[in-house]
């Protein structure tokens, strides 16, 4: 599996549910604030793209999400 091409802010969100999970939006928002200084609706924008490009799973669904943090934890590094 190659590494998705996902903006550095959707790896920032990866990064905080991998952290956490599950959590929502204004969760999310809250842990993400004191280094990005995001609105929610950005965060829930993010959000929406990554669930859009199949990257992740709605917290509902039972599968686990389709990047997992060990695999792709050192992308950024």
């Amino acid at each position: 599996m190659s590494i998705p091409d996902i903006s550095e802010s959707e790896w920032a969100v990866m990064e905080a549910l991998w952290g956490s999970s599950p959590q929502t939006a204004h969760e999310l928002t809250h842990s993400l604030n004191p280094s990005m200084h995001w609105a929610e609706n950005t965060v829930r924008t993010l959000l929406s793209r990554l669930v859009e490009r199949a990257r992740s799973r709605p917290a509902q669904t039972p599968r686990a999400p389709a990047l997992s943090a060990p695999r792709y934890r050192g992308r950024l590094a």
